[in-house]
C-alpha cells in the first residue's frame, strides 16, 4: 500500500517568533526617552500612592480611571518601583495590541498581506511616547 505524504502546510507569519522578536525590538527602541511630566509622570505617581495603599479619587485626585494605576502597580510590585517597570509593561501592551491587529486582519481574509496591518500598528504605536 502506497501513501502519499502528507502535505506541509506553510504557517502564516503570525505564529512566527521571529515577526514578535522583530516588533519587540523596534519598540524597545524608545525605551530610554525621558519621562514625559503630565501623563507618563502623573501615571506613576498614581501608581506608587496606590503601592502604598491610597487609592484614586479618595485619597488623591486623578483625571484617570483606576485600573490604569491598579495595572501599573502591580507591574511596579513584579519588576520594581522603576520607570522601566511601567515602561516594559507599556511595550507589552503595545505588542499585543500590534500583534492582535495583523492576525485579526488574516482571520477576515487578507493572507499574507495582513502582515501590512502589524506594520502599520507598529508605525503608529511605535514612535508615540509613554
Amino acid at each position: 500500500m502506497v501513501t502519499e505524504p502528507l502535505a506541509v502546510r506553510a504557517r502564516p507569519w503570525w505564529s512566527r517568533a521571529w515577526v514578535l522578536v522583530l516588533a519587540a525590538a523596534y519598540l524597545a527602541s524608545n525605551l530610554w526617552q525621558r519621562v514625559g511630566y503630565y501623563d507618563e509622570g502623573y501615571a506613576l505617581y498614581g501608581a506608587w500612592r496606590t503601592l502604598e495603599g491610597a487609592l484614586p479619587y479618595r485619597d488623591f485626585w486623578s483625571n484617570y480611571g483606576p485600573g490604569s494605576f491598579c495595572l501599573n502597580a502591580a507591574a511596579m510590585a513584579l519588576l520594581g518601583r522603576t520607570v522601566l517597570a511601567v515602561r516594559i509593561l507599556d511595550l507589552c501592551l503595545r505588542l499585543g495590541l500590534a500583534w492582535s491587529c495583523g492576525w485579526l486582519a488574516h482571520r477576515a481574509g487578507a493572507g499574507r498581506w495582513s502582515g501590512l496591518a502589524l506594520a502599520a500598528a507598529l508605525c503608529l504605536l511605535g514612535p508615540l511616547g509613554f
